[in-house]
């Protein structure tokens, strides 16, 4: 083998190996369609309305866990007891912090004490709608018996915030 095709077989292993270090590291959830359930709920009931968390999932959970942006790794392991949503992998590519984005809102629902879904919302939404929760760091836990919230006007998109009634 001549020198030149050795070096391109190294850049294609280079290149294939931090392919599969994105994807197995790449925040996504795995409850894809979230946000635009949300943006679905939050048109229909309009500026002032009012939606139910519940309502956006088709899955059985006891508690929901939203994390703002620049929340790390390491703080979301503590709270979901030591649950975390990036692999080992992802920790070499991202490190500790996790949400290191303005918008970036992390949403993980458990069952039993064991995380049954989790979606990264924000810029990389399905929907063109976007949708956050405000503030960006909400009480740490919202059960179904206590999910409801206001639908406000946010720039092209909705903000929901927690019904404190």
């Amino acid at each position: 083998m001549t020198r030149g095709r050795l070096v391109w077989i190294g850049a294609a292993v280079l290149v294939l190996l931090g392919a599969g270090l994105w994807a197995t590291a790449r925040p996504g959830g795995e409850f894809s369609g979230l946000d635009v359930r949300l943006a679905a709920a939050a048109e229909a009931a309009g500026n002032g309305g009012r939606i139910d968390l519940t309502d956006a999932t088709d899955f059985e959970w006891d508690d929901a866990h939203i994390f703002g942006s620049y929340t790390n790794a390491t703080q979301i392991e503590a709270q979901m007891d030591g649950w975390s949503p990036l692999s080992p992998a992802g920790r070499l590519v991202f490190g500790d912090l996790f949400l290191g984005q303005d918008g970036l809102q992390l949403l993980a629902f458990r069952q039993n004490g064991k995380v049954t879904a989790w979606t990264v919302m924000g810029q990389e939404q399905l929907s063109q709608t976007y949708i956050r929760f405000h503030p960006g760091v909400l009480p740490p836990v919202v059960s179904p018996s206590d999910d409801t919230f206001v639908v406000e006007r946010f720039f092209d998109g909705w903000s929901l915030v927690l019904d404190d009634r």
